[in-house]
């Protein structure tokens, strides 16, 4: 569901706006480096940041490609700053591994903004069974936890 763009209270201080806004911007890019630094896989939902995204219905869309393949889906428009979405299956040719996945935006669904966005994407092994990736995702918890990303 759509959220209202995030604004300082009335009743702040032009150094407290300053503060306010610095922290916002700051927040925005840890979440932003957070995305192009650790790995993200089929499922993993994420926001994209960005200016001037139009609500638009089914015709926003966000392609995301690596190399030939490519998959486009319908964001979740939170405002103009934010889309929400859910990272798509770019197909089982795609080797197990990190990928550097390229995000493009369209609202039309045909012209697509070519300043895209790159995250990396973790391609794993489509026969792992549950318990196998339950223990993968608690290793690369673990990982976190002990300053690792």
């Amino acid at each position: 569901s759509e959220e209202p763009i995030e604004q300082p209270s009335a009743e702040l201080t032009e150094e407290e706006i300053k503060k306010w806004e610095e922290d916002k911007a700051k927040r925005i890019t840890d979440e932003k480096e957070e995305v192009l630094n650790s790995s993200r896989r089929i499922g993993a939902k994420m926001f994209i940041y960005g200016q001037n995204f139009l609500k638009a219905g089914d015709n926003l869309r966000l392609k995301f490609s690596l190399g030939e393949k490519s998959a486009e889906v319908t964001p979740i428009f939170k405002n103009s700053e934010k889309l929400a979405v859910e990272i798509p299956d770019l197909g089982e040719e795609i080797e197990v591994g990190t990928h550097a996945v390229k995000i493009e935006a369209s609202v039309n669904g045909q012209n697509y903004t070519s300043n895209g966005h790159t995250f990396q994407w973790n391609q794993i092994d489509r026969n792992m069974s549950e318990e196998e990736l339950k223990k993968l995702m608690e290793a690369e918890e673990k990982a976190k936890g002990k300053g690792g990303k």
